[in-house]
């Protein structure tokens, strides 16, 4: 089965979806912190060439408020890895690292909702291969991948080639989820819900154990034997 850690660490993470005015004040970090939350994974960047405009913003100010952060990219696995590690590792350099490891949002093998040809799961595996040993030899950090059962399973073959690296597993159920994907014998982080109400954030968040992208919010929790990393 999967260790539970009793008292979980809340948290959550945001996108520029929670940014609705297109300002960084949208979120009011103190009063998030206030809430009870204690970290904040928050999406820097998507693909080659997409950087969302308020992500260092969110990550000094709740910084600033006593929150952990970390940062996450979302792939597209159709385009070029190594392109895709660069831009996000400068992000990771710059966030530094005394934030959590920096994560791989691993959820679509498509470019887009129009693009009805996905990757296949032996082209995907390749790409997080390369997309993970470029991330760490250049930042010197392992990547936690963010993915959920269903994914996982069809669109990685249910590979067990992963499973030394931290999970953030998306699965929206009350309980703890008891059967993880990949081999994967505990997660660092789930995230539970798509949707929830945060003090100082307009709509919705992703609670955490992460999600962002598809207006989501994450309500997650934390398993704190990995509160160091």
């Amino acid at each position: 089965g999967v260790a539970v850690n009793p008292n979980p660490i809340p948290g959550i993470d945001v996108a520029s979806y929670q940014h609705p005015n297109d300002k960084n004040e949208d979120i009011d970090w103190k009063a998030v912190h206030g809430s009870g939350q204690k970290f904040a994974l928050i999406k820097a960047t998507e693909s080659d060439s997409y950087e969302n405009p308020h992500w260092k913003y969110d990550v000094d100010q709740a910084r600033a408020a006593g929150m952990k952060v970390g940062t996450y990219h979302f792939a597209r696995v159709k385009q070029s890895a190594k392109a895709q590690a660069d831009a996000y590792a400068k992000v990771v350099k710059t966030v530094g690292d005394d934030s959590l490891p920096p994560v791989l949002d691993l959820e679509v093998a498509t470019d887009n909702a129009q693009d009805k040809s996905p990757l296949d799961a032996a082209g995907v595996q390749r790409w997080v291969k390369e997309f993970t040993t470029e991330l760490e030899k250049q930042t010197g950090r392992p990547t936690m991948i963010y993915t959920y059962r269903y994914f996982w399973s069809e669109q990685m073959g249910d590979t067990t080639d992963f499973k030394d690296y931290p999970l953030w597993l998306a699965a929206y159920q009350d309980e703890v989820p008891t059967e993880l994907p990949g081999g994967w014998e505990y997660m660092t982080f789930w995230q539970r819900s798509d949707s929830g109400n945060v003090n100082g954030i307009t709509g919705n968040t992703d609670e955490r154990r992460k999600k962002s992208r598809y207006k989501r919010s994450c309500h997650c929790k934390r398993d704190d034997k990995h509160k160091n990393e």
